[in-house]
């Protein structure tokens, strides 16, 4: 029982180291979906080894020791980590003797039904090859054998020369009259291994009958190799703790246990499995956006570089608002439709395309310094779209703002390119609200701002007057 718990926490350690190797590759590509589907379907094909009271002599051809099994399962995956499934297994073991004190020879066919629950190391989705863990329960039933007979129905009577014999071999000393004409008249015969002899009681001294099914306890460790999202390949092993002695028709007083190596293929039905990230783009039209034109400008979004045009204006070919002039504000807001550069080659105009003065471009530095550096101070210690609105109202109404000397209010730079998206309303300047939706827009995934570009549009928001 020790050896028993032995291999089983090597099983369980390898499988989490191995695990975790897999893990820190970082060589690995990037993660896929883990596809849980409806269901799996898998087939296996593989060897069984025995671990029983026969078997341990030589001279046996590896080949006559070699049985088959085949195994069906049905299998579900709950998430990225554990599973369960259904499985039944049909095939044969055997095991033979050849020494001088033994022998024995028996093959056991036997049908396994189970269920098990499954542990998953690609827990992203991002490897072709990860190594998994299953322990479940199952029921066995089998039957056993013996090859104690030729084709022809001679029995097999092995001679302390190593030959078989269809006559038995008698004491030599005894009764040497009989010893001789038993090897004068015997045939030789070949073990042919095919286990024609059902066997109804135990090999053993008891030579007892005995239950004919028994609890199995399997732990499987394998590897998946993925091929597609919905096929892969998987080798594994499962060691097979039974709750009976009599496998191999012997019993010692020890269960018997055997070993299952396997290939199979699996393949998943259902639909594809999508990652929680991608859901909220379920649906969406991809092709249709890419071809809107929000604004109605006759430019696509995806190229238009000026997105909230105002209705009915003409536009460049990258979709902002004809500037014929080129001082940067655009025609239908400017009230100065010829502006000349000063000596730099620079405009320095209002909002309305109207050249600043002098004395106007001092009034504005002195009202900047002024304020904000106060009001921004004021934003970013409780920053909120009410907080914002507060200031809408002291521009609205020229609150300590120099005036453009014609009463129409206070004098406000133009805006520059780079704030053209978020000027909604086409008036020119940037206000609380159209922040507010550059945020919203923001965390929705609607524009692709960063967070350093909205800090940028909110200080451009206190410098403008």
């Amino acid at each position: 029982m020790k050896t028993v718990f032995k291999d089983i926490f090597m099983l369980v350690f390898a499988f989490f180291l191995l695990g975790g190797l897999t893990a820190q590759n970082a060589e690995q590509p990037a993660p896929k979906p883990i596809n849980k589907g409806w269901v799996t379907l898998g087939y296996n094909y593989g060897n069984t080894s025995m671990f029983g009271d026969i078997g341990r002599g030589t001279d046996v051809k590896f080949s006559n020791r070699f049985k088959f099994a085949h195994q069906l399962a049905l299998e579900k995956r709950f998430n990225k980590y554990v599973g369960a499934g259904l499985y039944g297994r049909f095939g044969k073991m055997a095991e033979n003797e050849n020494t001088l004190t033994s022998r024995l020879n028996f093959e056991n066919t036997f049908n396994q039904f189970g269920v098990y629950a499954k542990g998953y190391t690609d827990w992203d989705g991002s490897h072709i090859i990860a190594p998994f863990l299953a322990v479940g329960i199952s029921y066995m039933t089998f039957d056993v054998a013996s090859d104690l007979k030729d084709a022809q129905g001679n029995e097999y009577y092995y001679w302390s020369d190593g030959v078989i014999r269809d006559l038995p071999e008698v004491d030599r000393v005894a009764d040497p009259t009989q010893w001789y004409t038993n090897l004068t008249f015997s045939q030789i015969l070949d073990r042919d291994y095919v286990y024609e002899t059902p066997l109804a009681n135990s090999f053993d001294a008891s030579n007892t009958t005995y239950k004919r099914s028994t609890l199995v306890f399997p732990i499987t460790f394998g590897f998946r190799l993925k091929f597609y999202e919905f096929l892969e390949m998987r080798l594994s092993g499962t060691y097979n703790i039974t709750q009976t002695d009599f496998l191999d028709n012997f019993s010692q007083g020890k269960n018997d246990h055997y070993l299952y190596t396997a290939a199979g293929m699996y393949f998943t039905f259902g639909k594809k499995y999508i990652d929680p990230k991608e859901r909220r783009y379920q649906g969406v039209d991809f092709d249709q956006i890419a071809s809107s034109d929000a604004d109605g400008d006759g430019v696509e979004d995806i190229s238009d570089k000026c997105p909230n045009t105002k209705k009915g204006e003409p536009v460049t070919a990258d979709g902002c608002p004809l500037d014929d002039d080129n001082d940067g504000v655009p025609n239908y807001l400017d009230k100065e439709p010829n502006s000349k550069p000063n000596a730099s080659g620079q405009f320095i105009v209002d909002r309305y395309g109207r050249a600043l003065t002098d004395e106007q471009i001092a009034k504005m530095e002195e009202t900047r310094k002024g304020l904000y550096m106060e009001r921004s101070e004021k934003f970013y210690e409780a920053p909120s779209l009410d907080k914002l609105k507060e200031f809408d109202v002291a521009k609205s109404s020229g609150s300590g703002l120099p005036s453009n000397g014609s009463g129409t209010g206070s004098v406000s730079r133009a805006l520059p390119n780079q704030y053209h998206y978020a000027d909604f309303n086409s008036n020119g300047i940037i206000e609380a609200d159209e922040i507010s939706r550059v945020i919203d827009e923001f965390f929705s995934g609607e524009n692709d701002v960063s967070v350093s570009d909205i800090m940028d549009l909110i200080d451009f928001f206190f410098e403008q007057y």
